[in-house]
């Protein structure tokens, strides 16, 4: 007996099962809301608080399969890191101007500990800038943080 543990989200599952209905003998659920087992798939289907499926296979394996939810993922930044070259060259794949990091270095103060890059888009286009060179360098950074953000949407 082999046990594979898998994540997957529930329209993952559907596809999932499709593949292996014919080579399941046997289909469990756990409810964490109600704290019960659910037996058959199509009980399960039903319900939106399973945590975790179990197929019992014909040839005596199992295979446990924890539902994620189906969320879109928030990258969250820190002070300390937001003007890290590292961290938007390797991460982000994006190369910033001096300028540019010091923009990140002056919105460091008034972002929260923890901010996405929805909240950094938005605290930029807040700063108060007066010089024409850091405005330019301003909305060319506004524009490859909108890019970032995008990119990410796109890929889930």
């Amino acid at each position: 007996m082999t046990i594979f543990n898998v994540k997957m989200r529930w329209k993952d599952l559907l596809d999932f099962y499709e593949k292996l209905k014919d080579e399941i003998e046997d289909v469990k659920g756990y409810d964490y809301s109600k704290n019960i087992w659910i037996n058959n798939f199509q009980n399960l289907m039903r319900e939106s608080t399973i945590s975790l499926i179990i197929f019992k296979l014909k040839s005596g394996d199992y295979i446990h399969i924890q539902i994620s939810p189906d969320v879109k993922p928030q990258i969250t930044l820190t002070r300390e890191d937001i003007d890290k070259i590292s961290l938007w060259k390797d991460f982000f794949k994006t190369n910033l101007s001096w300028e540019e990091l010091n923009l990140l270095r002056k919105a460091k103060d008034q972002l929260p500990h923890k901010f996405s890059l929805e909240e950094l888009k938005e605290t930029l286009k807040i700063l108060d800038i007066e010089e024409e060179e850091e405005k330019a360098a301003k909305k060319t950074l506004y524009n490859k943080i909108t890019s970032i953000i995008q990119k990410i949407k796109r890929e889930i």
